[in-house]
C-alpha cells in the first residue's frame, strides 16, 4: 500500500515483468552490454526498488530504435515496452 492507501503492484510481479521484457530484447539480438539495454535495465531496477510508476523512452542508437516504456504501479496492469524504429 502507498501512503495514500492505494494498493501497489507486488515486487515479485515487477521483477517477473522486467525479466520478461529484457529477455525479449535479448531474443532480438540486443546484448546486455548495449548502452540502451543497460539504461532500460537501470529503469527496471529503480521501478522494482521504489515501486514508483515510470513512463518514458530509452534509445537504442546502434539499432535505430527507441523503446517506449510504461512501468505501472497499479495492481492488475502490466509493464509495456514498444521497440520502435527511430531515426536519430
Amino acid at each position: 500500500m502507498t501512503e495514500s492507501g492505494n494498493p501497489v503492484k507486488p515486487v515479485k510481479e515487477r521483477v517477473s515483468e522486467s525479466i520478461h521484457i529484457l529477455n525479449q530484447l535479448k531474443a532480438l539480438g540486443i546484448v546486455d552490454t548495449d548502452p540502451g539495454y543497460k539504461a532500460l535495465s537501470e529503469k527496471f531496477n529503480q521501478w522494482i526498488r521504489n515501486g514508483e510508476p515510470w513512463q518514458g523512452n530509452v534509445d537504442f542508437h546502434r539499432w535505430d530504435r527507441r523503446a517506449k516504456v510504461l512501468l505501472p504501479v497499479k495492481p492488475g496492469t502490466i509493464a509495456k515496452c514498444d521497440f520502435l524504429i527511430h531515426k536519430f
